[in-house]
């Protein structure tokens, strides 16, 4: 119902009209002709001798003079009194006449005087009135609710100045004409009959509210009051009326309705039992399309890095209605009309006209749901796009508190989709756990620190997994509960000091035990996964441990043989080589004898030549051989040594190993004019003399082994990785063929004996052996005639041999 507004039209209440000229000059002319008509009398009736009919006339001036001028009407009162007087005196020579005239005279000033007095009282109780009538009207005009009142026939008998201004009519043009004769719509009209109607019949305050837009404005909302006017009888005389603009308070009484709306629309999807987000998502969607009014809507995914659209969600009734034949579910953004410009704008899109032409649009194919209007949201996550939502087909135009209300719902919608799919995740993540727990072949137990008196003096087993009962032969069910003493059946919980520094500190600890009970072997590993508790994750090594003994023995026995076999070497070789050169001087002994003595031609010759050539190179073959078996034996005699020797592991100052690994290399640097560049070099633990022997290795094969055709150029460099250092050695020397990388590292091996420099081929494997003796790693990268890059990963921190 609109009842006051739809053109330019409105309405009021009192009757101000004023006094006219012929209202303000009445009491004057009413007192003048008073007077002159009763001198008139006077004289005629003391010419006629009648002085006692009509004597009494001079009452009526009087009386108006005081009526009607107060204060000023008492003075002429006592003129006219005393122009009585004398005109009784001048005409009358009678002393009684005289007497009673001087009577009548004071009976009129006293007459005067009371009438002054009352005149006087109405003059203060007017002022009185026209204050409060002032008053009223400067309320009445100051206010910005419409005031204005009616006759019973419900003509406007009053408009204030808000009504007036709304209107754009002056008071005098609004006051005596109905809603009709101003031009109100006939609808409008009607409503009015009916609100004067229900007043007059009820006798009592009728409200009503009503709603209209003006011009193409919002819509403004009123509050309609009316109310009979009495008079002193009690009878209806007309209808006041107010009316209000409550749209401030409406609106906001709107957005109340419209939050607990969204918020009962949120309640439902947050108490939704739902199987999967995908069902989450579409009850949501369905609460959104009911939250803003329309019949359809849907949800896409958005990828903003593919530029892609995945659909959703579509709504029952999009279903229904559409007729496309296998509808597309993935969209390129480029390709994408109206409904994608949510994702290039980064903003809500309204259309309430979606018939109308629009350059943004792209059609849709046939046989798709008919769209009257659309309104589609961004839902982002931080600064990204994730999804986008589109509600359409509105019966009333969408507007931004649709946009507010869709824009808070999917963003708590989404907040809550997110959660699901974390606790999905996390779910999937616990079964994983789960099996992984219990097909562990590790038992792994969880155990919670007891304390007495701030001192940890127990632990009780909160979990187990089946490895611990297969294991130990203790069924989960009466492991979990019970306290490590009671459990193990021991006076104290079995190294409650290392488990409990675990659960107070965080720090992970591991170390080897034997068990006598059983007679194993475990490596148990410490963790704490919250203050106050701690799993251990316990390892059956008995057989890797007799695997261990088995290979430390052999290894021992292998180096027992390897150094006996090497030393028991030597003595044969010495032997050969001590009698080879005892032949060589009787030999030469041999030969001083036969210069002495004469032989025929032919036998001097053939001696000669036996003593001179068979002979000695024979020996060279010997002494040849001997020298490279000699050669071999120190070798093997030198890896035993390395493999034996016990190491002193400190903190290893590798700049200063690197300078001292230099310096017997600096003349054949220097001659070669080679260049040797070290960078950033940090620490590592290892035994110092070893370490030496292994760079100087690495070192001398790149000296030994440079490119003839240019300078040699070694960069030796570190990087501190983790728990780890790990050392570069590179040249650009001759480089290693590929298929002799995995070789390089046997005992003798060279890559052409003929070709290459001298050397007795044990150099990287030695080099190999200290540094898995130093628990580290080696490995080589290398191109033919290119160079090669030794990395040699060696500890960071402290360790036991």
């Amino acid at each position: 119902m609109s009842l006051f507004f739809n053109s330019k039209k409105n309405l009021t209440l009192f009757d101000n009209t004023g006094n006219n000229k012929l209202s303000r000059s009445l009491p004057l002319l009413s007192l003048v002709l008073s007077l002159l008509l009763s001198v008139l009398v006077t004289i005629i009736s003391l010419n006629h001798g009648l002085l006692s009919i009509f004597q009494n006339l001079f009452y009526l001036p009087i009386i108006f003079a005081c009526m009607f001028y107060q204060k000023r009407g008492f003075l002429i009162s006592l003129f006219i009194s005393l122009f009585y007087f004398l005109m009784i005196a001048l005409y009358s020579n009678d002393q009684i006449i005289i007497t009673g005239a001087s009577v009548r005279t004071i009976f009129f000033v006293a007459i005067a005087y009371i009438l002054f007095l009352f005149s006087l009282q109405r003059l203060r109780a007017e002022k009185n009135q026209k204050k409060i009538e002032e008053k009223y009207r400067y309320i009445d005009d100051a206010s910005l609710d419409l005031i204005y009142s009616y006759d019973t026939q419900s003509r406007f008998t009053h408009a204030n100045k808000s009504l007036c201004v709304l209107l754009g009519l002056s008071e005098e043009q609004i006051i005596g004409k109905t809603h009709r004769e101003l031009g109100f719509p006939p609808e409008q009209c009607d409503e009015w009959d009916k609100l004067h109607k229900k007043v007059l019949e009820t006798n009592s305050l009728v409200t009503s509210e009503t709603a209209t837009q003006i011009g193409d404005g919002e819509l403004e909302y009123y509050e309609v009051s009316l109310n009979p006017i009495h008079n002193d009888k009690g009878n209806i005389i007309g209808i006041a009326g107010t009316t209000r603009n409550i749209s401030e308070r409406k609106k906001s009484e709107i957005a109340v309705l419209e939050n607990e709306q969204r918020l009962q629309s949120l309640v439902n999807i947050l108490q939704t039992e739902s199987e999967s987000i995908q069902q989450f998502l579409d009850f949501s969607l369905n609460e959104a399309i009911k939250l803003t009014g329309s019949k359809i809507g849907y949800i896409y995914f958005y990828d903003e890095i593919k530029r892609q659209f995945i659909l959703n969600s579509w709504s029952k009734e999009v279903m229904k209605e559409c007729s496309i034949v296998n509808p597309e579910t993935c969209y390129e953004l480029d390709k994408t009309g109206i409904w994608g410009e949510a994702v290039r704008q980064r903003k809500p899109i309204i259309v309430n006209d979606f018939r109308a032409n629009n350059p943004l649009k792209k059609g849709y194919p046939e046989g798709h749901v008919a769209l009257t209007s659309f309104i589609t949201i961004p839902i982002f996550d931080g600064d990204k796009i994730v999804a986008v939502v589109g509600v359409a087909n509105k019966e009333k135009d969408y507007d931004q508190t649709d946009v507010l209300q869709l824009t808070l719902l999917m963003d708590s919608v989404w907040r809550v989709v997110q959660r699901k799919k974390y606790e999905e995740a996390l779910k999937e993540n616990e079964k994983k756990l789960a099996t992984l727990f219990d097909s562990m072949t590790e038992m792994v137990v969880l155990h919670e620190v007891v304390y007495d008196n701030d001192s940890a003096v127990n632990y009780r087993i909160i979990d187990c997994n089946n490895s611990f009962s297969i294991i130990t032969a203790i069924q989960k069910e009466y492991a979990v509960g019970k306290l490590a003493t009671e459990l193990y059946n021991t006076e104290t919980a079995p190294y409650i000091e290392q488990y409990a520094a675990v659960a107070v500190t965080g720090i992970p600890f591991e170390f080897d035990t034997y068990y006598p009970a059983m007679d194993k072997y475990f490596k148990i590993s410490v963790v704490s996964p919250k203050i106050g508790q701690f799993a251990t994750i316990t390892t059956d090594i008995t057989s890797m441990k007799q695997i261990n003994e088995i290979i430390v023995s052999k290894n021992k026995e292998l180096g027992n043989y390897l150094y006996i076999a090497s030393h028991d070497l030597r003595s044969p070789l010495v032997n050969i080589q001590g009698f080879g050169q005892r032949i060589q001087r009787d030999i030469d002994s041999l030969i001083d004898i036969l210069k002495q003595c004469d032989l025929p031609l032919t036998g001097e010759e053939r001696l000669a030549k036996i003593i001179n050539e068979k002979i000695p190179k024979s020996l060279n073959y010997i002494f040849s051989s001997v020298n490279k078996m000699d050669s071999l034996v120190n070798g093997l005699l030198q890896i035993s040594r390395t493999g034996r020797v016990r190491m002193n592991i400190t903190r290893v100052n590798m700049k200063k190993l690197i300078e001292d690994v230099l310096l017997p290399f600096n003349y054949q640097i220097e001659t070669a004019k080679s260049e040797i560049i070290i960078g950033d070099l940090p620490d590592c633990y290892g035994d110092a003399p070893l370490l030496n022997q292994m760079f100087s290795n690495l070192l001398g094969n790149a000296i030994r082994y440079k490119h003839e055709e240019r300078r040699l150029v070694v960069k030796i460099s570190g990087e501190a990785k983790y728990k780890k250092v790990i050392y570069k050695i590179e040249d650009n020397g001759i480089g290693i063929a590929e298929r002799h990388l995995e070789k390089i590292w046997d005992v003798f091996f060279r890559v052409n004996s003929k070709t290459s420099p001298e050397g007795e081929g044990i150099g990287l494997t030695i080099v190999k052996t200290i540094v898995e003796k130093h628990r580290g790693k080696i490995r080589v990268e290398s191109a033919l005639n290119e160079g090669s890059s030794f990395l040699v990963e060696l500890n960071r921190e402290e360790f036991t041999e």
